[in-house]
């Protein structure tokens, strides 16, 4: 443990934090991708089809981005996009793709034009041809762009269903359920579709399918699982540090702390740029009462925007006293909050911190704004009670200040 000096958790901030360790995007490293995607012509259906006749080499480049965008990696996702687009310029599934990389990267008006014009053109066809697999996956990718989780969820478990053997399908349709938290209501369907069976073939389906098992509690099955996946795949797979976090899950919803910290460095040292490692290694590390805890978030940040690590390090900040810091981390995670991968149900405490911030600086205006602003995320009723509790004071603040 580092002789730098060390910081007792309040029991509050130890249970948020042992809630955001659960919490693995659509992938694990990432980057940040500042650069454009012209997508040229938009989405049109070809003879009433999806598309024309796609040749193998064009569905292998079509997989690749699915695989990156699961990775976060933006940069070689918008290379390999722009080159699909290029080859057909009216691709749906590659407009879909490009809509979710823009989504990624932060551009979010751009990515819902996207999505936009591709929904107007797939969910009439969707309607009218719905055995067609490939078709709902990718509505199923469109409405997670726009923002509807439930929608999405909906059309991918249809798509599995009817025989979607993508693994980075399966990948996204546990974290939809994960979001909808309705994952114990599919358990025999995740059994099915993510068996131990198809998770030793596949990591990135064992990735999946140990994350489940962590969140329905079954850690034995998940450990062995995970372990098992990590003696098959080699050091060179970009999926390891992958298993390594999931594993490291495991170890720190147990309760072994040490054994935690240990799965999360082996991560990080087999790919720097796996940001949930950096998170996961931060939970862990305050947990343990370290303050490098800090580091491992600003240095997830670095890797990817991701609202989670930002508002967990307002919420370091938030302990240090050091409010300022603290309220830019949580604008931020709310600027970004399109992309929470935690229950849509815990959304409303990132408005609701920055209120709470605001009102400590004595900015009661901003801080009832901020706090209205997270009863719009549904939060439920014992929460709403704790807004309202809070927005009451806040008002009665807030028209005290004015009426001098």
């Amino acid at each position: 443990m580092s002789n730098r000096k060390a910081y007792t958790l309040p029991m509050r901030c130890k249970a948020l934090i042992t809630g955001l360790a659960l919490l693995i995007a659509f992938g694990c490293g990432g980057d940040k991708d500042t650069s454009t995607l012209d997508e040229g012509p938009g989405p049109e259906l070809v003879e009433g089809k999806l598309s024309i006749e796609r040749s193998p080499e064009f569905m292998a480049r079509l997989q690749k981005v699915e695989e990156l965008l699961m990775l976060r990696s933006s940069t070689k996702a918008r290379k390999t996009l722009r080159s699909l687009l290029t080859e057909l310029p009216h691709d749906i599934e590659a407009h879909s793709l490009s809509a979710h990389l823009h989504w990624l990267n932060g551009r979010y008006d751009q990515a819902q034009k996207q999505a936009k014009r591709v929904l107007k053109v797939l969910e009439p066809y969707v309607r009218k041809n719905g055995s067609d697999r490939t078709g709902r996956s990718i509505l199923s990718r469109t409405h997670m762009v726009l923002g509807d989780i439930a929608k999405s969820e909906v059309q991918l478990r249809n798509a599995l269903r009817s025989g979607l053997k993508s693994p980075y399908a399966k990948d996204l349709w546990l974290s939809l359920l994960i979001q909808r938290e309705n994952l114990s209501d599919q358990i025999e369907l995740f059994d099915s579709i993510l068996s131990d069976e198809e998770a030793t073939k596949d990591a990135t389906v064992c990735a999946a399918r140990g994350l489940g098992l962590i969140h329905l509690d079954r850690m034995e099955e998940a450990s062995e699982l995970l372990q098992k996946c990590l003696n098959k795949v080699p050091s060179s797979n970009e999926l390891k540090s992958r298993l390594q976090v999931t594993q490291g899950l495991v170890a720190l919803r147990t309760g072994k702390l040490l054994k935690a910290r240990d799965f999360f460095e082996a991560a990080i040292e087999t790919s720097h740029t796996d940001a949930d490692a950096h998170h996961a290694l931060a939970v862990t590390m305050w947990r343990l009462r370290d303050v490098r805890a800090r580091e491992s978030l600003e240095r997830a940040l670095e890797i990817r925007v991701d609202p989670e690590s930002a508002f967990l390090l307002g919420q370091v900040h938030t302990f240090n006293k050091r409010l300022d810091s603290a309220i830019s981390q949580i604008k931020l995670a709310l600027d970004h909050i399109a992309l929470w991968t935690q229950p849509r149900s815990t959304r409303w405490q990132v408005p609701f911190t920055l209120g709470r911030l605001f009102a400590r600086k004595g900015q009661y205006a901003r801080a009832q704004q901020a706090m209205e602003q997270s009863l719009e995320f549904d939060p439920p009723p014992k929460a709403h009670r704790e807004i309202y509790r809070h927005l009451v004071w806040v008002r009665q603040k807030s028209s005290t200040a004015s009426a001098r």
